[in-house]
């Protein structure tokens, strides 16, 4: 079991951006993070930063895998119902040419769901982890989505008191627990 003293000083400011500001300034040897992380500090490091990324280990006993995956997929759309539905169209083909979605990764340092895209080097491990997936599997396994009131206030607020030392392991079962029945049996 991890003690408060296995964490870095003041990890209760580690949140967003304050993490990631740390990692560019080399105070911190790692985050994590999704695989925007390159994009939203590309202007705060050196250009011969080396971006490397790994799976996250699997724990003997543990229920995860290392093939597995989270995916947390934006999209562009067009609703079936819109008003200017072929200029829509139009500018989703044009978005996924090869050759826009080269450049549009590129620019904004991101992978391409469209086969022949080169991936930027900045991402090459997230792409091999990617290629080599065999349980791919929805943010937070589809909770943010489908209970976004849960997730937020019950899902994510718990094992952040219990990662900065404002309660206990023991007691985080018991909080995650309590928060989740009273939740549910209002559903």
């Amino acid at each position: 079991m991890a003690s408060r003293s296995d964490f870095i000083q003041s990890c209760t400011g580690f949140e967003w951006p304050n993490g990631q500001n740390m990692l560019a300034s080399r105070e911190a040897a790692m985050l994590l993070c999704g695989s925007w992380i390159p994009v939203e500090l590309k202007d705060q490091v050196d250009d011969d930063w080396e971006w490397k990324a790994f799976p996250v280990p699997e724990i003997s006993g543990g229920m995860g895998k290392i093939n597995g995956l989270e995916f947390y997929l934006i999209r562009w759309v067009a609703l079936k119902d819109t008003k200017v539905a072929p200029e829509a169209i139009e500018f989703l083909k044009f978005c996924s040419t090869i050759e826009n979605m080269e450049k549009y990764a590129v620019t904004t340092l991101s992978l391409s769901a469209i086969k022949n895209v080169n991936t930027v080097p900045e991402l090459a491990d997230v792409q091999k982890a990617i290629m080599n997936v065999e349980l791919p599997f929805q943010t937070t396994d589809g909770m943010l989505a489908t209970y976004p009131d849960y997730t937020q206030n019950i899902l994510y607020k718990n094992p952040n008191l219990a990662f900065i030392g404002e309660i206990t392991p023991d007691e985080f079962i018991v909080q995650m627990k309590e928060d989740s029945i009273e939740y549910w049996k209002n559903k």
